[in-house]
This record gives structure tokens, C-alpha cells and sequence, in this order.
């Protein structure tokens, strides 16, 4: 039996949705599909290769041939009572680091390269990225071409600084900074920030001594920030800065290395579409459980 990633930009399993994956009873869709692992039907049933189409919930699930137990919305795909059961499936993700002892993108396409040396220690979910010595960097595409955004991460602040301090920064190759999340130690908030005509500003209290997760959204017109599942804010902003040429992401301080930040991060995932409420209340529901990822 496969374990499969059935969370980032796939579409899976939401209700009545129907996914190809292996060692699964077969359960007919009825629409014209793709057929590939991790994505919808082919529109006679089928998938391709090994693979056999079932339906499921929105959430992560190892299926099997075997006794299920558990329900969803169909009756031919249930959970199987494998660690990963149940755990949320947040689709649309960009890019993904759990900071487990390394810093890959989970999706294979933006590892982080640390500027010091790396360093982690427990998490939330197993290791976090543990920073003040270190930042990371990595270039990336244009989020400016994002129509909608997402940030969201556990975050552990040892104590409220008393200095700004940078969670993360987006930059072109001009050093001009497109959006940022960094503390104020004035208001106690950490702030995420979109520059530029169309930008603006929502805040989330900071918290101190444990691990809280925090959201920014960005979509329609509007930003959002979450702490522990909850609303905390709203402003208004249109766009994404374009900037210059590529585009650099930097964790845990400005691009040059300044105002680094001092706690840990963990979980850090940025998504090209506004995350629903429910949706961030799922992965800070779900906790030191975390959620769908490959094994």
C-alpha cells in the first residue's frame, strides 16, 4: 500500500469529490476527470495505471482493500485506521516546511538555504526551526501573480521583544521589501504587511512561552489574521507588490540579515488562495498531530 500527499494543490477529497489513488475499491464519479494519482477520475470510472477511484472527505487517508473503519460521505472510502486518518487536507499550498531537522519544501520545490548554521528543536508538530543565530533564504516566483495568499505557521516567542523583529520577508532582487510579518514591541502585535498603493496591514496579538498559530490571508480585496483558530483582525489591500525582477524569501529576518527574529517557527506553509476560517481552525485544532504529509 502507497502513502500518498493528498493535501497540496491536489483538490482532494472534499465531499463528493472523487480521487485516484491505490489499493482502494472502486466507486464510479460519473464527470469528466484526469485519472492520476492524487487527482479526479477519468469520466468511465477509472484511473490510470493501478489505480482505482474512490471518494472520501476532506481530510488525510492511507486506503485499503480491507475492513474500514470510521465514516464519510461515501460509503466505498472511509478512514482505515492509519496514523494519518482524519488529520486535515489543506489544498492549494505553494510551499511547505516542517522544519523536521531540515529545511526542505515538503512539495520539492523551495528548500530553504540557511544563512548560519541550521538548528532545531521541538515543535509543535516534531522539530521547528529554532532561530536568532540563523535565517533562511530561498528565491521564489512572483506571488505578485497570486490573485490570493495565505502565511500560516506555529509560532514560539520566548518574550515580547523590544525590538521589531522579522518573522519573514518577501523582497525583489532590488531589496525592495513586497510584504513582510515582523513584531512592533510598542503595540505587542506581530504585523503582516503588504507595501506598495495596493497593500495594507492586519495585526494578531503576540503571544508568548508556547507554541500559538498564527494566519494571514489575503484575498478579495482584504487581508485577515488568525491566532489559535480565531479571528483577530481585517484590512483592506488590492494586490500583491510585483517588484523587480525575481523575488527572495527570507525567514527569520530582513534580506539583509537584520531585525532577525528570535523563537521558533514551525509548520511554515504559504498558499495561493485565501484559506477559509475553518480551514485554519482545522490545523490549529488538529495540533501536535499536524496534518497530511508524505511518510
Amino acid at each position: 500500500m502507497r502513502t500518498f500527499l493528498a493535501t497540496f494543490g491536489l483538490g482532494l477529497f472534499s465531499a463528493a469529490v472523487l480521487g485516484c489513488v491505490s489499493d482502494a475499491p472502486a466507486n464510479p464519479d460519473g464527470g469528466k476527470q484526469t485519472g492520476q494519482e492524487g487527482g479526479p477520475c477519468f469520466d468511465n470510472f477509472t484511473c490510470s495505471g493501478d489505480l482505482v477511484c474512490i471518494r472520501g472527505p476532506n481530510v488525510c487517508m492511507k486506503p485499503d482493500a480491507g475492513t474500514e473503519a470510521g465514516s464519510d460521505s461515501g460509503s466505498d472510502a472511509p478512514f482505515d485506521g492509519d496514523a494519518e486518518a482524519g488529520l486535515p487536507c489543506i489544498t492549494g499550498a505553494t510551499a511547505y516546511w516542517p522544519g523536521d531537522g531540515d529545511a526542505k519544501d515538503l512539495l520539492g520545490n523551495y528548500t530553504l538555504t540557511p544563512v548560519g548554521t541550521s538548528n532545531f528543536v521541538a515543535g509543535e508538530v516534531k522539530q521547528a526551526f529554532d532561530l536568532g543565530s540563523v535565517y533562511y533564504t530561498v528565491s521564489t516566483p512572483k506571488f505578485s501573480t497570486l490573485q490570493a495568499m495565505t502565511i500560516e505557521m506555529w509560532i514560539q516567542i520566548p518574550s515580547v521583544p523590544t525590538t521589531a523583529q522579522t518573522v519573514l520577508a518577501y523582497t525583489d532582487n532590488a531589496s525592495t521589501l513586497l510584504f513582510t510579518i515582523s513584531t512592533n514591541a510598542a503595540t505587542k502585535l506581530i504585523n503582516f504587511t503588504l507595501t506598495g498603493a495596493g497593500g495594507g496591514t492586519v495585526s494578531t496579538p503576540i503571544s508568548t512561552q508556547s507554541f500559538n498559530h498564527i494566519a494571514f490571508v489575503f484575498g478579495g480585496g482584504m487581508l485577515f489574521s488568525y491566532t489559535n483558530g480565531a479571528a483577530q483582525g481585517s484590512g483592506s489591500a488590492t494586490m500583491i507588490p510585483s517588484g523587480m525582477g525575481g523575488q527572495v524569501l527570507t525567514v527569520g529576518a530582513t534580506s539583509g540579515g537584520f531585525a532577525n527574529f528570535v523563537g521558533q517557527l514551525d509548520e511554515i506553509a504559504i498558499y495561493g488562495r485565501a484559506l477559509l476560517g475553518s480551514e485554519i481552525n482545522d490545523i490549529y485544532k488538529a495540533g501536535s498531530a499536524g496534518r497530511c504529509r508524505a511518510q
